[in-house]
């Protein structure tokens, strides 16, 4: 529920090009008081809204790099989140698109995890993998044929 939430106000926080810095340099500070953030910022800020700190391992942000990932396919990102953001060809959209990639991956895991749950089949928390990009199916942990 908490990944959803950080999805969504992030999606918030970039609502227009005015409130996107597409310069990124990972410091929010100076985004915070310009009321302009990068994306990696807008996760950053949101993460502290819902959460009231920042992790940056959390499912919400890893699915946001997994969706990135899938959408440059072939570029090398040292800073998934920053160098997508700063990329001259990556728009509002773009970055509005991997946050709905993302909440939906979240959404279909916390579906996936309920179900489970009460099929009695899976008692732990549905954790971020790395994205298995070979095409074989990736399974919860604890679910692996």
């Amino acid at each position: 529920m908490e990944d959803q939430q950080i999805l969504l106000r992030a999606s918030e926080l970039l609502a227009s090009e005015s409130a996107w810095n597409r310069s990124d340099d990972r410091h929010c500070d100076d985004d915070e008081a310009a009321g302009k953030r990068s994306l990696f910022c807008a996760l950053q800020a949101a993460s502290i809204e819902v959460l009231g700190s920042y992790d940056h391992r959390r499912v919400a942000l890893q699915e946001v790099r997994f969706a990135i990932e899938e959408a440059t396919r072939g570029k090398e990102l040292e800073h998934r989140l920053m160098d997508f953001n700063n990329d001259p060809q990556t728009s509002l959209d773009d970055v509005k698109e991997v946050l709905a990639v993302a909440l939906s991956r979240v959404r279909e895991r916390l579906a996936q995890g309920d179900a489970l749950g009460r099929l009695g089949l899976f008692n732990e928390p549905v954790v971020a993998r790395e994205p298995d990009l070979t095409g074989a199916a990736v399974f919860p942990t604890g679910m692996e044929r």
